[in-house]
C-alpha cells in the first residue's frame, strides 16, 4: 500500500462563486478524485477556499497542480503537506462545506464538517482538523 499524504491549501476566489458553480466544481472534483484515489474536503466561505487533499503523494500533487491552473482562484498557499497514518475523509471523494448552510443543504454530499471533525478527533489529523475549525470559526 502506498504511503498516504495530505496537502492543505488556502486560496481566494477571483469572484464570488454561485451555487451552480460550486455544484459543478464538486461534481467534477468528485469524479476526478475517485479516479486517482484522492479524498478530501473543500470549504468555501465568502470568497475564501480551504481544501484538504489526501491520498498517495504523487496523486495528491497531480490534483493540486491541476487545481493551481484553475483561473477561478488565486493566491494559493500550501498550509501543510505531510505523510499521514490514515485518511480523515476516506468516505468522500470531495466533502464540502459552505458558510451559507441553507443554500447547500440539498447538495448531495453536503456535510456538517464541524460534527464530522468532532466524531473523528483521534485519527492522526488533529492539526489539519484544527486548521479547518479555525477557518470555519473565522468565517462565520
Amino acid at each position: 500500500m502506498n504511503q498516504l499524504f495530505t496537502l492543505v491549501y488556502l486560496s481566494n476566489a477571483m469572484d464570488a462563486l454561485s451555487q451552480e458553480e460550486l455544484k459543478n466544481i464538486l461534481t467534477i472534483s468528485r469524479a476526478n478524485n475517485c479516479k486517482v484515489d484522492v479524498t478530501g474536503v473543500l470549504i468555501y466561505c465568502d470568497g475564501n477556499i480551504l481544501q484538504v487533499l489526501e491520498g498517495p503523494e504523487e496523486n495528491v500533487y497531480k490534483v493540486y497542480n491541476k487545481i493551481k491552473k484553475d483561473p477561478r482562484h488565486t493566491d494559493l498557499i500550501i498550509l501543510q503537506g505531510r505523510d499521514i497514518p490514515a485518511r480523515s475523509f476516506e468516505e468522500w471523494s470531495m466533502g464540502f462545506k459552505s458558510s451559507s448552510k441553507a443554500e447547500f443543504e440539498e447538495i448531495e454530499g453536503y456535510l456538517d464538517l464541524r460534527q464530522q471533525m468532532e466524531n473523528n478527533r483521534d485519527n492522526g489529523m488533529n492539526q489539519v482538523k484544527g486548521l479547518l475549525v479555525d477557518f470555519i470559526n473565522n468565517n462565520r
